[in-house]
């Protein structure tokens, strides 16, 4: 038998748009080598870094890397579309890690051989660019079991889709004498299959990139046998799991039942995105939110929520401002009855909200 283990886009140097900073998912990674001694080969199907990562990782990743190297493990790579520089040049520093193979290539595959137990595959790969097509792929040689190791977007379809990766199209890779497509690209598992038979996997990210990338998330690990794959597990490697919700501020009577909503959530291994929407009758008090941070991984407050008029008097018309004295003109015509008929108290509280967020009011005194 022959064992693989499959991963991709763990995007470190991704900066502070990710949910997940790299100092957790330098943790993912060597999880993920743990894993991968318990195999022949790792394979890194593109976009292991993103951006501008720091000396401080790349020694991380290397130090990582040579490890599992010496331990006989072949580690084999292609470059995702965030590992090319502005000339479509594969960023040196990718060649300066200890790989069997790095497909960087832009005009011809790869290829990489290898033989245990009398199982014998290839390996095949080329960058993950827009313009690498798989016709490029040479054909089979004997009856070797054929991998390609690609990071591109798979269309089933008629057309290909917009990206900057590569493109799979249906008949290319039925003609293309790959027996099996590992793949990188897209941030979710996914397997395929043709005539109950399965040709191909996204691994998904190992670490979320973004809020929508919830639950588990995997490296994949494939064991060859008789010449065709003979088994496949999913392998859970996330150190942080990402979720997100929606709360309706006008379900809650006090910032105290909101606060508790989101306290049920608390997991300090748990990064949360929580968007606040709705009409609410009660302040939100943002220093609560703050210290509620302490309880999560990373806790993220998108206050899309407006004030009921009531609640915009209760927390403006006491301020020692020009807004507090607005407030509180219209407080007392408010509460005499002197509304327009017609205007309803939540159309100004709208109205009043969407200006007091575009404009900040300063003290008697002040400048502004």
């Amino acid at each position: 038998m022959l064992s693989f283990l499959l991963f991709s886009d763990l995007h470190l140097g991704a900066g502070e748009g990710v949910p997940v900073d790299d100092e957790k998912r330098l943790e993912t990674l060597k999880r993920i080598v743990s894993l991968a001694k318990e195999h022949d080969l790792l394979l890194i199907a593109g976009d292991l870094f993103s951006g501008n990562p720091s000396p401080e990782v790349l020694s991380a990743v290397g130090d990582a890397f040579s490890r599992l190297a010496a331990d006989g493990v072949k580690i084999l790579m292609t470059p995702g579309e965030h590992e090319f520089d502005e000339k479509r040049k594969v960023l040196k520093f990718l060649s300066d890690l200890p790989l069997a193979a790095l497909y960087g290539d832009p005009v011809t595959s790869g290829e990489f051989a290898f033989e245990k137990d009398g199982e014998r595959i290839r390996v095949v790969g080329l960058p993950g660019i827009s313009s690498m097509k798989l016709p490029l792929l040479g054909k089979r040689s004997g009856e070797d079991f054929t991998i390609g190791l690609f990071h591109g977007e798979v269309c089933l379809g008629g057309d290909s889709t917009e990206t900057q990766a590569m493109v799979l199209l249906k008949n290319e890779m039925m003609n293309s004498e790959v027996d099996f497509f590992a793949l990188g690209h897209h941030h979710q598992f996914k397997l395929f299959k043709h005539n109950r038979r399965v040709i191909g996997a996204y691994a998904g990210s190992p670490e979320a990139v973004s809020f929508e990338e919830r639950g588990e998330r995997y490296a994949l690990s494939f064991t060859i046998s008789g010449g065709d794959i003979s088994q496949i597990k999913r392998l859970t490697v996330n150190s942080i799991t990402v979720d997100e919700c929606t709360l309706f501020c006008s379900d809650f009577d006090s910032m105290s039942g909101l606060s508790a909503a989101i306290e049920q959530k608390k997991s300090e291994k748990k990064a949360l995105k929580v968007t606040l929407r709705g009409m609410r009758n009660f302040s939100i008090n943002y220093d609560t939110l703050d210290q509620m941070r302490s309880g999560f991984y990373r806790l993220v407050i998108d206050d899309l929520s407006e004030p009921s008029l009531d609640a915009i008097i209760a927390q403006y018309e006491g301020e020692q401002t020009f807004r507090g004295d607005f407030i509180k003109l219209l407080a007392s015509e408010y509460r005499e009855g002197k509304i327009p008929p017609g205007v309803s108290p939540d159309d100004i509280s709208r109205v009043l909200w969407a200006f007091m967020k575009e404009n900040t009011a300063c003290g008697e005194g002040e400048k502004c």
